[in-house]
């Protein structure tokens, strides 16, 4: 718990030294929230009505492009 209140503390004070040295695009901001907030809403609606079956070879799929994009970046 206490994990998420020095995280949350953290970007806070963050977000305020970028607004005082005005370096925060507020546009770009706003699509990037909005994004995940529909991004959040989907996955998990699709996580409760599709269950395991859409989960597991999304997830192991993701984990093989993972792998093979550090594969690739090391030794490629």
């Amino acid at each position: 718990a206490y994990t998420k209140v020095f995280n949350l503390n953290s970007s806070i004070i963050a977000l305020i030294c970028f607004a005082i040295g005005s370096n925060i695009d507020y546009k770009v901001g706003l699509y990037m929230a909005a994004g995940q907030i529909f991004g959040g809403q989907l996955g998990a609606s699709l996580a409760i009505y599709k269950g395991v079956k859409l989960i597991r070879p999304l997830f192991l799929s993701m984990v093989f492009v993972t792998i093979a994009s550090l594969v690739y970046r090391s030794y490629g």
